[in-house]
């Protein structure tokens, strides 16, 4: 029995040690002060009072670290929300298109996430992020973005390069939301079938984000009142959209559209341009 016992008191005195190295440490890098620990006999004693005390300070010393650390990022979060808003009413500034425009393109863009299967931290992020789809159109001649009629084939190239534009604008961060915006600016105008602009992707090439988009703010183009066009009812829209799944649009995408087709409308309706 005695044989026994001393490998299992060696094995107990050594994670004894180590268990109390590990606190003391991490005392020490927190900034806090330990009592005197004796070691006598290769054993490591110390109050126990005094050990339940100093893991309740190390639990809320850390506590307040996560607190701290969770007002920062949401306090980051709020800062690039309020960025993406200021440029998105700074684009509007030099568009035909109402401020309302952006706001449907968002919510239509979370409905149709939730529909495609995107967790709520993903809808949000193409909720916030979809207001700078067009924000390179900062970068447009106002003879060409202000021009009520339609467009000149030479016209309407310099227009296409407000995609490349918005993706200048807002630069590559470490901010996921912020590259979210960047690959929406850059990729909404492209194709499935990648006849699209600026780059030709084309499929699962374009970020969803992108394609979500797409479908989103041509509807809401086509059946909103412009200077230069006439408002489209809803079954015009919806029908050439269909007729372009697999085309501009991806098909899945044009599919679950039409499924939630009852909440666009009730968006749309809830933010018109007579608000």
């Amino acid at each position: 029995m005695q044989q026994g016992y001393e490998p299992a008191k060696a094995f107990l005195l050594g994670w004894s040690f180590f268990l109390g190295g590990i606190v003391l440490y991490s005392l020490k890098a927190l900034g806090l002060l330990p009592p005197v620990f004796i070691v006598r006999h290769g054993m490591l004693l110390g109050s126990v009072v005094q050990v339940v005390a100093l893991a309740s300070a190390l639990s809320e010393r850390l506590n307040m670290i996560r607190a701290q650390l969770k007002e920062t990022n949401q306090q980051l979060v709020s800062s690039r929300k309020q960025i993406i808003n200021r440029l998105a009413i700074a684009g509007e500034f030099r568009d035909n298109e109402t401020g309302m425009h952006v706001i449907r393109v968002s919510h239509f863009a979370r409905a149709l996430a939730a529909a495609f299967g995107l967790n709520d931290v993903q809808q949000d992020m193409i909720y916030t992020a979809a207001p700078l789809h067009d924000i390179g159109k900062i970068g447009i001649h106002d003879s060409i973005l202000l021009k009520p009629g339609r467009l000149e084939p030479e016209e309407r190239l310099e227009m296409e390069k407000h995609a490349a534009i918005g993706g200048e604008i807002i630069g590559d961060t470490d901010s996921r939301l912020m590259n979210m915006a960047k690959a929406i600016a850059l990729t909404h105008h492209e194709h499935w079938d990648g006849n699209g602009y600026p780059s030709k992707i084309k499929g699962d090439e374009i970020p969803l984000s992108g394609r979500i988009i797409a479908i989103c703010d041509v509807f809401d183009a086509l059946t909103s009142l412009r200077p230069y066009k006439e408002a489209w009812t809803t079954e015009k829209a919806t029908g050439l959209i269909q007729s372009l799944s697999g085309k501009q649009f991806d098909p899945t995408l044009v599919e679950l559209f039409m499924a939630i087709l009852p909440d666009i409308i009730e968006i749309k309706e809830q933010y018109s341009d007579s608000l």
